[in-house]
């Protein structure tokens, strides 16, 4: 259990995960516009409801 514990801790830090997830992909990735509309609708629903 202890080995398969570190084997993960060591995919996680390991670069090759951690490169493919820059910030400026996930800027032009559509899914961040979601997440976005998302943040934004709790805050635009006051403002339609009368």
């Amino acid at each position: 259990m202890c080995t398969k514990g570190s084997d993960y801790a060591r995919k996680i830090s390991s670069p090759t995960k951690v490169l493919p997830l820059p910030p400026r992909p996930l800027l032009l990735h559509p899914s961040t516009l979601q997440i976005l509309l998302i943040d934004l609708l709790p805050l635009s629903i006051p403002l339609r409801t009368p």
